[in-house]
This record gives C-alpha cells, sequence and structure tokens, in this order.
C-alpha cells in the first residue's frame, strides 16, 4: 500500500506523516520534495495500549502489530493531522500538530 502523506513545514522544521503517523521529520534543513514509494510507516514511534481486564494490547496508531481496528479515521490538513481508532470499544485520537512559527530559545521569538 502507498502511504497517503501530508507534508508539514514551518520554515524551520518539516514533519512528513502518513495515514497511519507513520513518517519522518527534519531540522533547519531545505525543504526536500519527491515521489516516495517505499516503506514509510515503521520504524517509528507508537501508542501502546492493553485492557487490564482482557490482557489484549494494541497499537493507537495501527503499527507495528497491524491488527484489525473497529473504527479507523485519518484527517490531514493544513499543519496537522489527526488519527482516531478503537479497538476493543476503546476509542483513541493522536494528533501531530506543527506550529506555523517555531520559538527559538535564544532569541526568545
Amino acid at each position: 500500500m502507498r502511504p497517503w502523506l501530508n507534508l508539514m513545514a514551518n520554515g524551520k522544521y518539516q514533519v512528513w506523516v502518513s495515514q497511519t503517523l507513520g513518517g519522518m521529520s527534519l531540522f533547519n534543513q531545505d525543504l526536500r520534495i519527491n515521489n516516495y514509494y517505499g516503506k514509510f510507516d515503521t520504524p517509528g514511534k507508537y501508542v501502546f495500549i492493553r485492557d487490564e481486564d482482557s490482557g489484549q494490547y494494541w497499537s493507537a496508531n495501527w503499527a507495528p502489530f497491524f491488527r484489525p481496528l473497529e473504527h479507523f479515521q485519518c484527517v490531514h490538513g493544513m499543519n496537522y493531522s489527526t488519527l482516531t481508532t478503537q479497538t476493543a470499544g476503546i476509542r483513541t485520537s493522536i494528533r501531530v500538530l506543527l506550529p506555523r512559527r517555531m520559538n527559538s530559545a535564544r532569541s526568545g521569538r
């Protein structure tokens, strides 16, 4: 499956996020846009959830377990991506947000 990407940038930082919130980021580098056909979602950062009663565990962003979900919705917008999933009746929502402006620790702006 080819990823559906959201490219977010603010002049200092850029983030590429897929429909399962896999991706990459670059700081203080030239904006890079190219055709990407490789595997994009792993490795990555994941939010793990475990149901204490059943012992069942899964990831809120689907990877790396790739188990069936009861609900899946990805919304890409201007400088944000939100992934909402549901497993075992537990709904989770994760938002990746890139501010339009970044403060500099040195300048205080």
